[in-house]
């Protein structure tokens, strides 16, 4: 350092910094400034909230998915963190989105019915589960989204859904032993 840059540090750091007191971000947004100033998740992953959730409902991840080579059907849940447009030489949109879970990115594509209907579900940072068919081209796994719902409604539904099922199998139970002992 030249005597004047280190004479400017010496004044500088003898002062300190004169920073003000802000609110720490929540969560959430903490890990879209992390993926947005960096381009992934470094400290944690959005869905990290919903492991369990998603463990419960039988979703797996994409990793877990190609590792058994599964192919056909399947659900998953993810971060959508990009979205490419694009249009045939016919004249239909369609799209190549990127997702992310907490075990990699990857990339899937959107055809023109699905991706007019939910355009606004197509957003970066949106989470959102996909129904998707997968097939094995030359070694490229292949994706293709046939519908897709935000996760944590969908999450809020099936939990509902299950609910209702196990009291309405309880409630069947109840009127089949009265059924039963001769009390209807």
């Amino acid at each position: 350092y030249s005597s004047a840059a280190s004479d400017v540090y010496k004044r500088q750091s003898s002062r300190g910094l004169n920073l003000s007191e802000i609110d720490d971000w929540n969560n959430l947004d903490r890990l879209k400034e992390e993926f947005s100033a960096i381009g992934f998740y470094l400290s944690a992953h959005p869905l990290d909230e919903y492991v369990a959730a998603l463990d419960e409902l039988g979703v797996k991840s994409i990793t877990e998915n190609r590792s058994k080579n599964v192919e056909g059907n399947i659900k998953i849940a993810r971060i959508l963190t990009a979205v490419a447009e694009r249009t045939s030489q016919r004249g239909n949109k369609y799209a190549f989105i990127r997702l992310s879970d907490n075990t990699g990115v990857f990339e899937a594509t959107v055809f023109n019915d699905l991706l007019s209907a939910h355009k606004i579900n197509f957003m970066p940072g949106s989470a959102i589960v996909i129904n998707a068919v997968v097939v094995m081209e030359w070694q490229t796994y292949r994706m293709t989204i046939q519908s897709l719902e935000h996760l944590k409604q969908w999450v809020i539904v099936v939990r509902l859904n299950k609910t209702q099922k196990k009291q309405g199998l309880i409630t069947n139970a109840r009127i089949f032993s009265n059924f039963r002992s001769g009390s209807l």
